[in-house]
């Protein structure tokens, strides 16, 4: 029963939303079957969860029919149509979301009546509500396009042919409208392409590519925000050495992000946190500090990535790293705090434990640390590589060698034989190892040439190539060899 389609979509009703959708049901406009309504105040008594033993199709059944036979397609066919009432409130709710869409919608039915002094009051009022969007994206332009659209139809014919210099400005004015629509639909799926390019192995044609950046080349982009922020994106992916292009992005997003809609604010933060990351991965001067002002960005304007609404594990760890690669362990605790409870629910578990063993570690309290990571059950290799990293960490510092040594031999089989890790990642947990394996060793039979030989060759390598762990084996070598 609760795994029924109608069910599947209640679950994802907020109390306000189900709420709303009795009153539907029940409007005689909507809804003029009392049996609907019947099943509505029964399965309302089992929302949220709908998962009471009392839930089953029989009782269901009686409470619409009463002391009647079951029928399983009566039973079918009142499901199908809650679904279908359910299906047409979504679409409601989403149109009341576009002010200017829902208007739109009347000015067509004012058209097609040929009530002009209705129509022009809403062609104005439609206009004056996408003039006031700041930053334009696809949807807003679209929207002033199809608004015009509805002027040329509706004007066509109301003047003699020599008198419509007003409608043939329009022409061309719509027109413009089309094409900077067209552009800014264009732009965003290169940028889009670009970042799946990086991710697999593909090949994609980037029809009219060439033409629509020469045409953007000589847009007035002060007056498209959102433009020139894609534009900045797919330069960026061009030229990922230019530092000018990632600011000039971040300056342009903050001066704007407020006018944005919320999926604009995703794109382009997310934007900036790739590249801010590329370049703490190059070592470069400090985007170690960058990368943390976007992780706070995110944090603050809520872009940061989502699965189903939660927080993603992998964007809890990155948060907790950047932070403490620079030392805001005060920081760290507040987000632990605050957004362990934010984290996809099956995963959270592992993810507060990891992470209270990561402040342990950095508390020197290397037995709480190692209590918390024990508790964590290693059942992907994401997960894996996060615990054995802090424990390798913590068994040098504690001069556990003997555990270290029996740790890096299973780190080496385990990575070696890991057919889903990414081969880039491979060799830089090898590295790691290999670093890690040279520094305990040299700490056990000390020799301070070796050493110094170790630090150089570690210098040598960037984050990106021996993990994020560079600064502190550097750290760690240093300190051995005073």
């Amino acid at each position: 029963m609760n795994n029924t389609k109608l069910i599947r979509l209640f679950k994802t009703f907020k109390p306000a939303e189900f709420i709303e959708f009795g009153k539907f049901v029940n409007s005689p406009f909507h809804n003029e079957s009392p049996k609907i309504i019947s099943l509505y105040i029964f399965l309302k008594n089992y929302y949220p969860e709908f998962e009471d033993d009392d839930l089953t199709s029989e009782n269901v059944y009686s409470s619409i029919y009463g002391e009647v036979k079951y029928d399983n397609k009566k039973m079918r066919d009142r499901f199908h149509d809650m679904l279908k009432l359910a299906e047409e409130y979504l679409a409601i709710v989403n149109l009341r979301k576009e002010k200017a869409g829902v208007r739109l919608n009347t000015l067509k039915e004012f058209s097609s009546r040929r009530l002009a002094v209705h129509f022009d009051k809403k062609f104005n009022e439609i206009k004056k509500i996408l003039d006031n969007n700041s930053v334009k994206n696809e949807n807003t332009l679209l929207m002033e396009y199809l608004n015009e659209n509805e002027w040329l139809e509706f004007y066509e014919n109301k003047h003699l042919l020599g008198k419509r210099k007003a409608f043939f400005d329009k022409i061309v004015s719509q027109n413009d409208k089309f094409l900077v629509y067209f552009v800014t639909s264009m732009l965003r799926h290169y940028s889009i392409l670009n970042n799946i390019k990086g991710l697999i192995s593909t090949n994609y044609e980037y029809n009219f590519y060439d033409t629509v950046m020469e045409y953007v080349s000589r847009m007035d982009l002060k007056k498209y925000p959102l433009i020139k922020a894609l534009q900045l994106m797919i330069r960026l992916n061009q030229n990922r050495v230019d530092d000018n292009l990632y600011f000039e992005l971040k300056k342009l997003y903050l001066k704007y992000y407020s006018g944005m809609e919320m999926y604009d604010r995703i794109m382009i933060s997310t934007e900036l946190f790739i590249h801010a990351n590329i370049r703490y991965s190059m070592e470069k001067k400090g985007f170690d500090e960058e990368l943390f002002d976007i992780i706070k960005l995110q944090l603050k304007h809520k872009t940061y990535p989502t699965e189903n609404g939660w927080m993603k594990r992998e964007q809890y760890f990155v948060c907790i790293d950047s932070a403490a690669s620079i030392e805001k362990i005060s920081w760290v605790e507040s987000f632990i705090e605050e957004y362990t409870p934010k984290v996809v629910p099956e995963l959270r578990e592992n993810a507060y434990c990891w992470a209270k063993g990561m402040l342990y570690y950095y508390n020197n309290e290397y037995d709480e640390a190692l209590k918390e990571l024990s508790r964590v059950k290693t059942g992907d290799y994401f997960i894996y590589y996060k615990v054995k990293v802090l424990t390798s960490k913590i068994y040098l510092e504690t001069c556990e060698y003997e555990d270290l040594f029996v740790l890096i031999d299973s780190f080496k089989h385990y990575t070696a034989s890991n057919t889903l890790l990414p081969e880039y990642m491979k060799k830089k947990y090898f590295k790691y190892i290999e670093a890690l394996n040279k520094l305990a060793l040299l700490t056990i039979n000390r020799d301070d040439y070796k050493l110094k030989k170790l630090i150089e060759h570690i210098k040598s390598h960037t984050i990106e190539q021996i993990t994020s762990n560079k600064k502190w084996l550097l750290l760690r070598a240093k300190r051995f060899l005073k």
